[in-house]
């Protein structure tokens, strides 16, 4: 039923994440992946949850203005916190160990 009433939009995932397209997949969703280069940068007086919030309406200004049509986007993002310290991206294997 869902997959009816998507079926009239240009489904397009703006995330390289592997486990969004496994969940976007696993519901049967047809879609494209567009991601963007755009440094995440987030004013320092957020809080977890909205620095989350503000950098996935980042991605979707950005990535929006480079596509039209009758599309359907979907960002997220993910902040992982541990005593009120971000854990940002580990850069390599090492340094996600080492954290």
């Amino acid at each position: 039923m869902i997959n009816e009433k998507l079926k009239k939009y240009n489904i397009i995932l703006g995330s390289s994440s592997d486990r969004r397209k496994e969940l976007l997949t696993d519901l049967g969703i047809n879609f494209t992946i567009q991601t963007t280069k755009k440094k995440e940068d987030y004013p320092k007086k957020l809080n977890g949850a909205e620095i989350a919030k503000f950098l996935a309406k980042q991605k979707a200004n950005s990535i929006s203005k480079q596509i039209s049509g009758n599309f359907l986007l979907i960002t997220a993002d993910t902040i992982v916190l541990q005593n009120n310290k971000i854990f940002h991206k580990p850069k390599n294997k090492y340094h996600g160990k080492k954290y």
